[in-house]
């Protein structure tokens, strides 16, 4: 009996063993044969070649600076008839003029000082103090050190040290220490002494100056 059941398991194992497929791999009956794939192989460069950089814009040039203004030439302009005194240099040529409020202006009408007539200070074109006239007819600059003197009973303008710089006749027409002339003032009289010193001596000392002026 324990032969009998040994023989029929075998039996048994036998039959399962003959139904089971075959081992065919992944492919089955069941599925379409599988489709080839071409291969196309793409072709490298080892190395590439680098691109070019892109080139740079050329620089705009530079602009060209501003053609430079010439200055235009002053303008002189005519001599005043309403004014104080007019002033002639040492070649009779308009130098300047001092209008009746005492401002003194130059040949192309530019304010280079005033003359404050009555209290005898000279300001500067900015209103600055630039010196004076005492009692004693001394002239002084702003420090009140002495920088010349008036004489006015012999109508001359005498520097620090007492040597006269300046002498005036009863034209107007006046004379350097050397003799020499230097200038004039039209419509000089001799009770503007004063005014002429202060202008000589503060406002313009170039005129009198045989050098400079």
């Amino acid at each position: 009996e324990k032969i009998t059941t040994q023989r029929k398991m075998t039996d048994a194992r036998n039959r399962l063993a003959k139904e089971a497929p075959k081992f065919r791999g992944a492919w089955s009956p069941s599925l379409a044969n599988p489709t080839p794939q071409g291969f196309v192989p793409i072709v490298r460069n080892r190395y590439e070649k680098p691109k070019p950089a892109p080139k740079a814009a050329p620089a705009a040039p530079a602009a060209a600076p501003p053609p430079k203004q010439e200055e235009k030439p002053k303008e002189q302009i005519e001599m005043p008839k309403d004014s104080l005194m007019n002033i002639l240099d040492r070649m009779n040529d308009f130098r300047s003029f001092i209008t009746k409020d005492g401002t003194c202006k130059d040949k192309y009408g530019k304010i280079i000082g005033y003359i404050n007539v009555g209290e005898w200070n000279v300001g500067s074109p900015d209103m600055e103090f630039w010196g004076s006239l005492d009692e004693g007819d001394l002239i002084l600059d702003k420090d009140e050190k002495k920088i010349g003197e008036l004489d006015q009973g012999h109508a001359t303008i005498k520097n620090e040290v007492g040597n006269t710089i300046c002498e005036f006749d009863n034209a107007g027409e006046c004379k350097g220490n050397a003799g020499t002339y230097i200038g004039k003032f039209i419509g000089f009289t001799y009770r503007q002494m004063k005014i002429v010193a202060l202008y000589l001596l503060i406002v313009d000392p170039g005129m009198y100056d045989e050098i400079d002026g």
